[in-house]
């Protein structure tokens, strides 16, 4: 007869520390990940999250609050860094959750919120951000909910509500529009890997004002006043309009349109109005959407496509016409994990190329040189 045993995730670990096995595991890539629900508090508590995969001794998880000043933006400190919980296992664990319902900060206030995971050899992976709660000061201004930088060394995105969402979350649309935040930003965009690996460089927002997207001449109206969108133009480097209706979504210049509850127009628009991304599948006309003169993801005739292929990583086998009327070609693969910014736009597993990738990481990387979002940068769209 043949015994079979199940042993315990936690008892192997030991096991493996204590023979010394363990450093077999100290290849295995740590992610740590922090959010927080909801995104912003007018005057209930805050859920402080925090998870991490790899090889985890414990999560520490901290915050410190600061006073906003209503006239200049200004933040004095109010509490210094301090600890709000531990989550330490018996044993070291592969996947680790941790949480701490932290109490109302009070109006006009920004928390900094430190999630830490400590490795079973003692190194540690720390992710931090800011976040408002309560009433926000500063009349006009966008509501910072995710700000791991400051405004001028990130990309800016505020989300404005359109009134069609509005009104489908009535009677209390700003309420419930708050507690959705996280679904847009942590559920959809974060859940791309070249924006949640690279979440460090984005700051989110929210406007204290709605906004309308035409979706006919894919014109946007900010507010009820032509200065009411001044406020958010001293930070926004894009907005996104949100809305809940399907509609024909599309971007003019860094303002782009998406359901809140659809990722591949959310993505896709973001690509256009962030990276500069352009429409790999056949387009009725191009006009300033043309092929990129630097680092595109589609070419003008296929000699520029063949070219570009190795420093893509893909044979000149895979480049394909896109726009015949314009000889345009792309050579991100097409199919169920296809790339979001062509054909299979629409399919379930649909990512960006790696012709959309090695876009991505250039921009990243003149954000990294400061040159994030300054007039040059826009230039380069």
């Amino acid at each position: 007869m043949r015994l079979y045993f199940v042993i315990p995730e936690s008892y192997l670990l030991r096991a493996l520390t204590v023979s010394g096995l363990l450093l077999l595991l100290a290849g295995c890539d740590t992610d740590l990940k922090t959010s927080h629900e909801p995104m912003h508090s007018i005057y209930n508590s805050v859920t402080l999250k925090a998870s991490a995969t790899g090889v985890i001794d414990r999560i520490e998880l901290r915050m410190k609050r600061f006073v906003i000043d209503p006239v200049d933006g200004s933040e004095t400190e109010e509490s210094p860094l301090f600890l709000v919980q531990i989550c330490d296992p018996v044993f070291p664990a592969s996947n680790l959750k941790c949480t701490y319902e932290a109490p109302w900060s009070g109006h006009g206030k920004m928390v900094e919120f430190e999630g830490r995971a400590i490795l079973w050899n003692g190194t540690t992976r720390t992710e931090t951000y800011r976040f408002a709660t309560g009433r926000y000061p500063i009349a006009g201004s966008p509501i910072p909910i995710r700000m791991n930088l400051n405004p001028l060394e990130a990309i800016d995105v505020v989300i404005v509500p359109d009134p069609d969402l509005m009104n489908d979350i009535y009677p209390y649309p700003w309420s419930s529009f708050r507690l959705i935040l996280d679904d847009l930003v942590d559920g959809i965009f974060f859940d791309y890997a070249a924006i949640r690996e690279w979440r460090g460089l984005y700051n989110f927002y929210y406007s204290p004002e709605t906004g309308e997207f035409d979706e006919f001449n894919c014109d946007f109206t900010y507010g009820d006043d032509v200065d009411d969108i001044d406020g958010i133009q001293v930070v926004a480097d894009t907005m996104v309009y949100a809305h809940s209706r399907e509609m024909w979504d599309c971007t003019n210049g860094t303002q782009f349109s998406t359901e809140i509850w659809y990722d591949k127009s959310a993505v896709h628009e973001l690509g256009h109005a962030v990276i500069g991304l352009r429409d790999e599948y056949n387009v009725a006309y191009v006009g300033i959407y043309g092929p990129q003169a630097t680092m595109g993801n589609t070419f003008q005739g296929k000699a520029a496509c063949v070219a570009e292929a190795p420093d893509i990583g893909l044979p000149a086998s895979y480049c394909v016409i896109a726009t015949p009327a314009y000889d345009i070609w792309r050579i991100d693969p097409t199919g169920p994990a296809g790339c979001i910014m062509g054909p299979s736009q629409h399919n379930e597993w649909s990512d960006f190329g790696p012709a959309c990738n090695r876009r991505i990481f250039w921009r990243y990387g003149k954000c990294l040189d400061g040159d994030c979002m300054s007039l040059v940068a826009l230039e380069a769209l």
